[in-house]
């Protein structure tokens, strides 16, 4: 699926949010429950793996799922939106590049 055009925007809409409240933002992206091997498969929608095997998702996996994956490259497959971590603190979100 290409990456929707809004990509840019939704990017700054999060930014926004982190400006406007880091801890709330920080503990949602940070809340991956287990999801079902369903949404695993899904083509879009990335989503992790615990050592145990259970599925994981999160916001920003989900988001990446609306938003579209990367064609073609290194990052084939990945999603446009990353959260950027420094010291183990969200500071903000960011285009991957090569997307």
């Amino acid at each position: 699926m290409p990456i929707r055009p809004e990509a840019d925007d939704l990017i700054a809409f999060l930014n926004e949010i982190v400006e406007t409240d880091r801890a709330f933002m920080q503990t949602l992206v940070d809340f991956r429950p287990p999801c079902n091997a369903y949404l695993a498969d899904h083509p879009t929608v990335q989503v992790g793996r615990e050592r145990d095997g259970t599925h994981i998702a999160g916001i920003v996996g989900l988001l990446n799922g609306f938003m579209g994956a990367i064609d073609d490259g290194p990052r084939r497959g990945l999603g446009v939106i990353a959260a950027v971590y420094e010291g183990g603190e969200l500071v903000r979100f960011a285009r991957m590049p090569d997307a």
